[in-house]
């Protein structure tokens, strides 16, 4: 996470993000906007020239994520959870397996190393905050893998448990 990034999305001035978050092909612009400090300062002009420092920004493969200075203040974990769905979605999302990937099976494993039970999708879901296709998704990736051998079922897999090697290994790095 860079705070105050500059970019050259402009032709005319250099582009200060307000937050840029840069990690494994993914460009994440976050913006934190005040109520009364931007559009009411505007003039025409600059309203015109944001909306397109903002089409630039998307031209160039960033995604944007805006932000009030108030729900910053006000609600942070509603913001929190905002972020953890995108990053979620974001890097689940990757076709070819990414060092999100890696990250997101080290901590669902550090999760379930943790659970009293057999991790479920519902946990992974409540974990990462995606959606239940992409938590399913993760754990046939990290049964093929044999990080998660699945539990009992014979048609339908509801649990998995971890593989007592993946325990050892995880263990040790803790």
């Amino acid at each position: 996470m860079y705070p105050e990034y500059e970019i050259s999305a402009s032709v005319t001035a250099p582009v200060f993000l307000d937050f840029a978050y840069l990690k494994a092909g993914l460009q994440l612009a976050i913006e934190i906007n005040g109520f009364l400090t931007h559009p009411a300062e505007m003039t025409r002009w600059q309203f015109s020239d944001s909306l397109m420092r903002q089409n630039h920004l998307i031209l160039d493969g960033w995604k944007i994520l805006r932000f009030s200075y108030d729900d910053i203040k006000e609600k942070p974990r509603i913001c929190q959870q905002l972020l953890q769905q995108f990053m979620g979605k974001s890097l689940i999302g990757k076709k070819n397996e990414s060092s999100a990937e890696n990250f997101l099976q080290l901590e669902v494993l550090k999760y379930s190393s943790r659970l009293e039970h057999p991790i479920r999708p519902a946990d992974v879901i409540a974990l990462l905050k995606i959606k239940k296709r992409d938590a399913q998704k993760l754990l046939q990736s990290m049964v093929q893998k044999q990080m998660l051998p699945a539990g009992n079922g014979t048609k339908r897999i509801r649990c998995y448990k971890i593989n007592p090697e993946q325990q050892t290994s995880l263990s040790a790095s803790l």
